[in-house]
């Protein structure tokens, strides 16, 4: 599987809640990486991680943007809650050795485009917006 594609597994399955199904995606020894936080490493943490933080559980993932170069894919996404962030992946294979992502990371969508009907759209992800 291409970079890209274990990418938007990973949307898809970040979108569904599915912690034990997203933590697979990753290398026995991959490691997550977010703002401020230790280093998340090994695939039982990562899923620990994903089962136990409730802002990750709330959030659906709208990639705005993919860039695949290589083994790094670059993610840039948003949100029902207007947030925007930005995930880099690090992929070996169809495995994950290596993401980092940032969640919420700013509020600059404005107004007039959020007050659209744009942001909930379902994109093929399996972004269901009524999670939230």
């Amino acid at each position: 599987m291409k970079p890209r594609r274990t990418v938007e597994e990973w949307i898809r399955r970040f979108n569904t809640g599915d912690a034990i199904a997203l933590a697979e995606l990753y290398n026995e020894d991959g490691m997550s990486l977010r703002p401020m936080q230790r280093p998340v490493v090994g695939r039982t943490a990562i899923q620990k991680m994903f089962q136990q933080d409730r802002a990750i559980a709330e959030t659906i993932c709208t990639p705005e943007f993919i860039h695949e170069e290589d083994d790094r894919v670059i993610l840039e996404w948003w949100d029902i809650f207007r947030r925007r962030g930005c995930g880099i992946f690090i992929v070996c294979g169809s495995r994950i050795a290596f993401s980092y992502w940032d969640l919420g990371s700013s509020y600059s969508f404005s107004s007039e485009y959020c007050e659209t009907d744009q942001h909930s759209k379902d994109n093929g992800f399996g972004t269901d917006h009524s999670r939230a």
